[in-house]
């Protein structure tokens, strides 16, 4: 599995036989963008042990990483967050 991703525009998924892509999920209200990266890699891990389907896989990289760009830092400063999350996969 190969993934590239484009910034706010878009990321792409290739394996043996098949391709993807998703436009990057909107942020509503930037904060800071570190973390962003080892968001979307997560879910990437989280989707190809779960064996979603490689379009699950991009929106819910994309999606996650663009909700950790609405937070100051890398680590959410609450549990709740990852429970939003986890109600949303």
């Amino acid at each position: 599995m190969i993934v590239l991703t484009n910034g706010e525009k878009e990321s792409q998924l290739f394996l043996k036989g098949k391709s993807c892509s998703t436009s990057a999920h909107a942020i509503d209200n930037l904060e800071d963008t570190v973390g962003a990266g080892d968001a979307y890699a997560s879910m990437l891990a989280l989707g190809f042990l779960k064996k979603w389907t490689p379009e699950k896989v991009l929106k819910t990289a994309s999606w996650f990483a663009s909700r950790i760009c609405e937070i100051k830092g890398a680590i959410p400063s609450s549990a709740q967050f990852y429970r939003m999350i986890q109600s949303s996969v």
